[in-house]
């Protein structure tokens, strides 16, 4: 996969995140770049899901009928990317799941990732920095 040095040039000039790039070395941009400090949502697999709701499956019939139309819908991923089936599971008045069984939800669905991954450029090392940054 080829590298798109322009994408992360502007990344570096433009800085959406205010990370303070033009102040930083190569280096220090690549590592930055690599470090994992943003969020994302991940899928549950059918495994995640169960193992977490064990002992708390709803008891009455709308809520249980939706947990079994997830695992049976999904096809191996629960899709918690969903913002409506996060929100159906664990916010909000009308929301399936409270307290520790919540938390421990949202704990698995979210995961942390690098810039670098986020954006798509792989693995930023400090030469791509400085390719990038000689570009016309």
């Amino acid at each position: 996969m080829a590298i798109d040095l322009q994408a992360i040039r502007d990344e570096i000039d433009g800085d959406p995140l205010t990370r303070g790039y033009a102040g930083m070395t190569d280096k220090e941009v690549s590592d930055d770049m690599n470090t994992k400090y943003r969020g994302s949502i991940n899928n549950l697999t059918h495994t995640q899901f169960l193992g977490i709701i064990s002992g708390n499956w709803p008891s009455d019939t709308a809520n249980r009928d939706y947990c079994l139309a997830l695992l049976g819908l999904s096809r191996g991923n629960i899709p918690t990317k969903e913002l409506k089936v996060r929100n159906k599971l664990t916010n909000g008045g009308q929301a399936i799941f409270g307290g520790p069984t919540a938390t421990a939800l949202e704990d698995a669905w979210g995961i942390q990732i690098s810039r670098a991954v986020e954006l798509e450029f792989g693995k930023v090392r400090p030469g791509t920095i400085a390719e990038a940054r000689a570009l016309p």
